[in-house]
């Protein structure tokens, strides 16, 4: 028998499948995926030796999305919010592949159908950047971009203790290691582990690179005055508030510490010591008030 099958559409297409029957002949009926949004129906014809028959192949309406208006946005480095609209023969989701990007509110359908999503933008604490997110309705998405521009600083008004916006506030850091931090012989020095000493273009080279804070840790071995005052050497301290300017004149945020001298409490900073001795954590109280009031003075 020469059985013909012929599609009325051409998003359909038929193929011979193995049979096992002589008596019976199999086919593979292939339906492209449906994307005008619109339900659709096919008419296979269906000949053979004077017979004639047809076979209806209905297929659901593909989901469809398309942008109207802008799909790329430049926004303020202090956070904002804006309206992107779509055309979708469905409700569309929204989906962000940057963080500081979300949802504001719930999708809206127009009057016209179409239907429009508030996003905002959080507000930046760095370098200018760039994000993306899609409006997606079912298998089908757009894309958008948004450009960012750089924040205001970082500048938090008043003292906050959410971790989560210090964490913003203090954005990617880098360690200003084997430098003001080196000593030898209980004394400490800024060149002895072989390191030249930190300059204004360190931290211009560190801040262009996106980074927002430094921290710098210190070594004070050799540098502090007997007890009651525990006077930190002027040259030494002046030394580290040098570098703080040149990282402050760079736009970055800093953090220094007290670091070396409590080494396996090898040292006055005897943290094992204290932890046993009553004496011995009040001395390293007493020593650590005067030298962090003279360090946060300078």
């Amino acid at each position: 028998m020469d059985l013909k099958l012929t599609p009325s559409a051409d998003w359909v297409s038929v193929e011979s499948a193995t049979s096992t029957s002589q008596s019976v002949k199999r086919f593979n009926v292939i339906c492209q995926p449906c994307q005008t949004g619109e339900d659709r129906e096919c008419k296979i014809a269906v000949e053979a030796d004077g017979f004639a028959d047809a076979i209806a192949v209905k297929q659901k309406a593909g989901s469809v999305i398309s942008i109207v208006g802008e799909s790329a946005f430049e926004v303020s480095g202090n956070g904002e919010v804006f309206t992107v609209t779509v055309n979708a023969n469905g409700e569309p989701s929204f989906s962000a592949s940057s963080s500081w990007l979300s949802r504001s509110g719930s999708v809206t359908k127009n009057a016209d159908g179409s239907y429009s999503a508030s996003v905002k933008a959080a507000k930046n604490f760095g370098m200018a950047r760039e994000g993306s997110f899609k409006m997606l309705n079912g298998e089908a998405s757009v894309s958008f971009t948004v450009m960012q521009a750089q924040g205001d600083g970082g500048k938090v008004s008043g003292m906050t203790d959410d971790p989560a916006l210090v964490a913003l506030y203090m954005g990617m850091g880098w360690n200003l290691g084997n430098q003001l931090d080196a000593w030898d012989k209980e004394l400490a020095d800024e060149t002895c582990w072989g390191n030249g000493k930190c300059t204004q273009a360190t931290m211009d080279a560190i801040r262009a690179a996106g980074f927002r804070t430094v921290r710098i840790p210190v070594t004070w071995l050799g540098k502090v005055g007997a007890a009651p005052d525990y006077k930190v050497d002027a040259d030494w301290l002046g030394r580290v508030a040098e570098v703080v300017g040149y990282a402050e004149q760079a736009g970055l945020n800093v953090i220094i510490n007290i670091h070396h001298d409590g080494a396996d409490s090898q040292h006055w900073l005897d943290i094992k010591g204290a932890a046993t001795s009553t004496s011995k954590n009040d001395a390293v109280k007493a020593q650590l008030k005067a030298m962090w009031t003279q360090i946060a003075t300078k």
